[in-house]
């Protein structure tokens, strides 16, 4: 494997030094709106420049800009006028193959000097929700392709930030804070939809590969705290995904294969005289294309997904658009295909088969009310399905026989309005309202002891989620700012009422220096599947978790931002959150939901209440130099602690309390003369605590014939500290009228010693653990045209 990728390396350096230095233009356009409203804004001063080039021009009465003939190559982009904040875009590509299309929103500034333009310190690291005040920030395309072993996923990306980690090698899941994975919102473009990853299982958020296309996303925000009340449903973090809007006047397809899979994509007008726009990309698995040449893979696994948005402006109804998302997967793990020394457990062995779907298609509508005033209204649908067979069989019966099958399927359908209005240049207000129904088909079934019993079912049930939302953001001045929202859920199935508080404030208290607080209630409804778990009582089948409430967290955060120079800055940030109202069980005092998402199988836990707690606390720290002078590099680091109690009061580690992580990254650009070709080279190293995690009751499970723990010393131990290095090695060559891209990422993790997961062979007694691939390679090439 070492041999193919040096060799992959390279031809991809050859290639790379190959070509001629000519320099090749391209243009930037765009379109500059009111962060409220959405009102274009005329007359806005833009000036565009780097190391080399500078230049300008301004927005017309339609809010649109057009600057012709730049050299390829970074950019800073300044937004500027009298009565608005000024807007700072810091190091965005130029690339030769199609223009750079922009959309700008800008905010109103408090204080207005006459006639006199100030550029504020805003920086990349800022979300682009002016209410996130605290534990948030945004982040782009170009940070999910270049930060070392990301492969172009957020979830991946995120992991660098401070106060986040993976719950798993191999996977994309991630623990903010100490909290369960599951904890986590995905929205895109508004909706909210379900796990947006291939190979998903039941109430995951993650999985091994993303069905999210980086390629058409625009500037996004990651929440990890305390954040506003327009989220709602979650308890650790969101992302916030926007997907980007087609060019309107050009052009712009792209091929990419790697190791992730084939890619076509393509964005620009739809004919016609209706400046309606799309963005579109198709991806299919290479190893499926591998496996359909002919080549013998040890695994039958493939994927596909498909990615949409088409906008329709400027109606006499308002604006209109269209986003649509979907993917399916599907692995097969046959111990049947191997000789019985390759099995899974020494004397038998496992057919596994998995398969996930997903998708999502939503209709936006944006109207503006007179000069102060928009309504933002969303219908869409999701849903997942989730299929998972376990056949299993032994050298005296070699015939498969069906041990396990789950199948899971949930269908949502939503309706969001937000009014947003803004009363004066110093404070807006909002009003959201959601509607959501969950249509569930869950059914899990096992073969215990002689007969087959179901764990789960739930046949056509309904769930109703009404949500409603208000806040308030005022600014005293440029300097300070506060938010106070609050929140409104009711839940037809359990008829639980909740009412949630948040408040944020920031002090500006120089041009370098800064203070955040965040507060606020957060609650989150239990993985529906849990609510259908069945308990058998005198031969009758009964859903014990029917009544179930939502689990709450209460956030507090205090952060201290410190701006050392124009690109260099320290963040601090300290946070405690108490839990409560969290699922435990009678029959296991030691278990708590909050554990949720420790490993592949969610146990359906019967007969849960309310009644446990747990905390989080810790501080982190994140040292972080943007791209400037050819190189960036973020260096972030977190203590934690966190706990839960069960319903036997004794309070334990969760399964996420790895008590401590450091991450380094960084990355350098090498430009050859002209700035048509470059070469870029990141490194990422990840040192964190090892996971607590609960051990097999060994005599019990040979006994009973099924996998017990031993909960009474339940998360007692740990994993081995987790050790990872990765480096990504990227070439880019500007032609006339196209580009190329291609890079190579390699991740080791240290020593083999990272546990993937274990499981008990119920013959023997014996654990069998699948240890993490060591050596992990990753390449993809990419022309854009």
């Amino acid at each position: 494997m070492l041999k193919k990728s040096l060799f992959i390396l390279f031809v991809l350096f050859y290639s790379f030094c190959f070509y001629g230095q000519e320099s090749v233009k391209q243009n930037v356009r765009g379109v500059v709106k009111d962060n409220i409203t959405g009102q274009p804004l005329k007359n806005i001063n833009i000036k565009i420049f780097n190391d080399n080039f500078e230049t300008g021009t301004t927005t017309d009465s339609l809010g649109l800009f057009l600057i012709k003939n730049i050299p390829v190559g970074y950019y800073s982009i300044y937004f500027s006028s009298v009565g608005y904040e000024s807007k700072f875009i810091q190091r965005t590509r130029l690339v030769s193959s199609r223009e750079l299309y922009l959309e700008v929103n800008m905010d109103v500034s408090v204080e207005t000097l006459d006639e006199t333009v100030i550029f504020s310190s805003v920086r990349k690291d800022q979300p682009n929700n002016p209410r996130a005040l605290v534990s948030s920030r945004s982040f782009t395309l170009d940070e999910a392709n270049k930060y070392a072993g990301s492969y172009g996923d957020p979830s991946r990306m995120a992991i660098n930030y401070a106060g986040v980690l993976p719950a798993r090698d191999n996977r994309n899941d991630i623990i903010i804070r100490g909290n369960t994975s599951n904890g986590l919102l995905w929205k895109l473009d508004g909706m909210e939809i379900p796990n947006p990853n291939h190979f998903g299982a039941t109430g995951s958020t993650g999985g091994p590969i993303t069905i999210i296309n980086n390629n058409l996303l625009m500037t996004s925000d990651f929440h990890t705290g305390a954040f506003p009340a327009q989220f709602s449903n979650a308890t650790s973090g969101v992302f916030d995904l926007n997907m980007k809007s087609g060019n309107p006047d050009n052009y712009n397809n792209w091929v990419q294969l790697g190791w992730n899979g084939l890619e076509l994509g393509s964005e620009g007008p739809v004919p016609g005289d209706n400046k309606i726009t799309y963005a579109t990309a198709y991806r299919y698995s290479f190893v499926d294309i591998l496996a359909k040449m002919g080549l013998t893979l040890p695994e039958k696994v493939s994927y596909q997904d498909f990615s949409l948005k088409t906008n329709i402006p400027g109606t006499s109804l308002g604006n209109f658009a269209i986003t649509a998302i979907g993917g399916k997967s599907s692995i097969e793990l046959l111990d049947s295909d191997k000789p019985t020394d390759q099995w899974l457990f020494e004397n038998n062995g496992e057919d596994v088969s998995n398969s996930y779907k997903m998708g999502a298609i939503g209709l936006s509508h944006n109207k503006q009310i007179g000069d102060n005033s928009v309504l933002n209204s969303n219908l869409y649908a999701t849903g997942n399905r989730v299929e998972n067979v376990i056949d299993t069989f032994s050298i005296e019966n070699p015939q498969p026989f069906l041990w396990a099958h789950e199948k899971s399927e949930e269908i949502r359908t939503s309706l969001s309005t937000v009014f947003r209005h803004r009363y004066s240049s110093n404070s807006d207000f909002s009003f959201g309202v959601y509607i959501d129904n969950f249509n569930t088909n869950f059914v899990d079934s096992q073969f215990v002891k002689g007969n087959y019993r179901n764990v789960i079912n739930s046949i056509d049930r309904q769930m109703l989620l009404l949500r409603s939302y208000s806040d308030v953001y005022y600014r005293l001045s440029n300097d300070f700012r506060t938010y106070f929202g609050v929140n409104f859920l009711h839940f037809d199935f359990t008829g639980e009422n909740i009412i949630e508080p948040r408040l944020g404030l920031k002090w500006d208290i120089s041009d370098k220096n800064s203070l955040s607080y965040g507060s606020g209630l957060h609650s989150q409804m239990q993985p529906r599947m849990m609510y259908f778990v069945m308990t058998e009582v005198d031969g009758d089948q009964h859903y014990t978790n029917k009544n179930l409430k939502f689990t709450k967290s209460f956030h507090n955060v205090i952060g201290y931002d410190h701006l050392i120079s124009d690109d260099l800055r320290l963040k601090l940030e300290a946070y405690y959150q108490y839990i409560y109202d969290a699922p435990v069980s009678y029959s296991e005092p030691a278990y708590s939901l909050l554990n949720y998402g420790a490993e592949f199988y969610v146990e359906r836990m019967d007969s849960l209440v309310n009644e446990g707690e747990g905390r989080n606390y810790g501080i982190e720290a994140t040292l972080e130099k943007f791209w400037s002078d050819k190189y960036f590099f973020l260096i972030t680091g977190s203590l934690f602690d966190s706990k839960y109690t069960g319903k036997d009061g004794v309070e334990r580690n969760t399964a996420f309390n790895g008590r401590f992580a450091v991450n380094m990254l960084g990355g350098y650009e090498f430009v050859m003369p002209g700035g048509k070709r470059s070469m870029n080279i990141g490194l990422n190293l990840t040192y964190a605590g090892g996971r607590p995690y609960v051990p097999y009751d060994i005599e019990s499970s040979l006994d009973n014939r099924e996998v017990k723990l031993l909960w009474e010393n339940a998360y007692s131990v740990q994993r081995n500290n987790y050790k990872r290095a990765s480096i990504r090695i990227g070439f880019k060559h500007n032609f006339e009228r196209f580009n190329v891209e291609s890079a190579i990422d390699l991740q080791y993790r240290t020593d083999y010693t990272s546990i993937y997961f274990d499981r008990l062979d119920l013959q023997t007694g014996e654990i069998i653990k699948t240890y993490s691939m060591g050596f992990y390679p990753m390449a993809n090439v990419r022309i854009e045209f």
